[in-house]
């Protein structure tokens, strides 16, 4: 996405000279393919990197994986090759055969190398036979995980076993340092958010014989530990506690004692009274209070997706993958979890439609809308823009017909009440923005975004660039970089959430 006014013709060109690079093999053979999230710790933060699954192999982004390491500059691109950099040493692709030169060196992976949509792709086995060789940081992978780890991180571990509750069952969790822990409910299971540090299971699921609790599961493949509990049948309770040195964690799922029916009181001698009983009937219990209201909602839209890779830059960074990387940290920036729900519109590798996007913002009723791109901002780099949709006066806008009721707003207008507010959240958001050191931010433009035509809230589009093919992704992609940008949009969006 290079400027908003020219959409269109930015996507063409930038599919033409993406092909005229050579890395895309229009000839190679159709696989099948499936899309899944490899998470990268380092000491910075975490990096979310998509995996191919073709034919049941689990592929990686060879550039941008090794990129996560140090800068990467490419030596030389032809049909089926690749020439790249990292760290004084060379790394020689070529499409097709399993074996990578690293050096002097000839290492033979497990699969071979391919090119996939533009990117050049490596089996799994590349990070702990290849990535060694190219950094002095250590680089560690378990094989069959989903995650690795970049540089001197311990990461936690943790043993878990259950045993009996009154009316449930208790699960025990003892880690190997201190956590953090959060808990939510979502589609009948229980999550208990794992915070402080990198967590490595032994396990990543356990499962039980009980009526109380089915299965725990690990998942951190959106770069934030977790405990997915799945109870074994509705109605139950469950009550977690952190002990004070923050290493165990215990969790009862119950059985909620049933509610007593209150009765009115018998007079002594009275029919139907049983003999012996006091006067007076069963003591009311209190009734459950209800659950709390879901927090407000603010939706972020990480733009394109699948086959849609929208930008690229030279070293084979795509706009979709490094959007979806963004939305994902303010989706977990610490000071928006904590008074709103943050809904992204895609996950994982998919590609929604426009309507489809705006079909599931508009139904969260959000407090903002934010729509992530990445794209061509010229020889400046890390520079963002900030649009909003443009104002049209009533004259513009087609009369309804008289039989429509006048509360009735058409899809293609509903971003027009909320004009003037989506302004205001755009400059709350470049005003965080302009502290982040190094950035160049523009002033709030105006430009007809597609995505924001149709959205019923407050609604921005943020463009980051320099990516280009002419040019490295370079400080885009590191992981200190992005945090600082997600916390700045999410801290954007409390300030105007908080009408400041």
């Amino acid at each position: 996405m290079e400027t908003i006014s020219s959409w269109s013709g930015v996507r063409r060109r930038s599919a033409v000279l993406a092909a005229a690079l050579g890395l895309l093999v229009l000839l190679w053979p159709r696989h099948s393919l499936t899309g899944d999230n490899f998470v990268f710790y380092m000491p910075g933060g975490h990096q979310i990197v998509p995996v191919n699954t073709v034919n049941g192999v689990r592929y990686l982004p060879a550039l941008q994986v090794m990129g996560l390491a140090g800068n990467v500059s490419v030596l030389q691109q032809k049909r089926n090759s690749l020439k790249a950099v990292l760290g004084g040493t060379e790394v020689d692709f070529h499409v097709g055969d399993a074996k990578v030169r690293v050096g002097k060196v000839q290492i033979e992976l497990a699969q071979p190398v391919r090119i996939l949509q533009g990117q050049l792709l490596v089996p799994l086995d590349f990070l702990t036979q290849v990535m060694p060789m190219l950094t002095p940081q250590r680089v560690r992978c378990e094989p069959g995980s989903g995650r690795a780890f970049i540089g001197n991180i311990n990461p936690v571990t943790f043993t878990l076993r259950t045993e009996p509750a009154p009316n449930g069952i208790r699960v025990v969790v003892r880690f190997s340092d201190k956590v953090n822990v959060q808990t939510a409910s979502t589609n009948g299971r229980w999550i208990i958010y794992l915070g402080g540090q990198p967590v490595e299971p032994l396990e990543p699921a356990f499962t039980f014989q009980s009526r109380y609790l089915s299965n725990v599961q690990f998942d951190d493949r959106d770069g934030v530990p977790k405990l997915i509990l799945t109870p074994a049948s509705p109605n139950l309770n469950l009550f977690p506690k952190l002990a004070e040195d923050q290493k165990v964690l215990m969790a009862e799922v119950i059985q909620p004692p049933p509610i007593a029916i209150q009765q009115s009181p018998v007079a002594p001698g009275a029919p139907g009274k049983p003999p012996g009983q006091p006067p007076g009937g069963l003591a009311p219990q209190t009734p459950p209070s209800p659950p709390p209201p879901p927090l407000p909602a603010v939706v972020v839209d990480p733009g394109h997706g699948g086959a849609d890779a929208g930008a690229r830059s030279r070293d084979g960074i795509l706009e979709k993958d490094l959007v979806a990387g963004l939305a994902d940290r303010v989706r977990n920036a610490p000071p928006i979890t904590r008074r709103y729900r943050v809904v992204l519109t895609r996950a994982g590798d998919a590609n929604p439609s426009f309507d489809e996007r705006e079909t599931k913002t508009n139904s969260e009723r959000p407090i903002a809308f934010v729509t992530l791109h990445a794209g061509d901002l010229g020889e400046t780099s890390p520079a963002v823009r900030l649009y909003v949709y443009p104002f049209e006066s009533p004259a513009t806008l087609s009369a309804p017909e008289e039989k429509v009721l006048p509360l009735f707003v058409p899809w293609a207008a509903a971003q027009q009440p909320h004009l003037e507010q989506s302004r205001v959240l755009a400059q709350a958001i470049r005003a965080q923005l302009a502290q982040v050191a190094g950035l160049t931010v523009a002033d709030v433009e105006d430009a007809p975004v597609r995505q924001l035509r149709s959205v019923a809230a407050p609604a921005v589009a943020i463009e980051l660039g320099t990516l280009r093919p002419a040019s490295d992704a370079g400080v885009l992609t590191q992981p200190d970089f992005q945090q600082k940008l997600a916390e700045a949009i999410a801290q954007g969006i409390l300030q105007f959430g908080s009408g400041g």
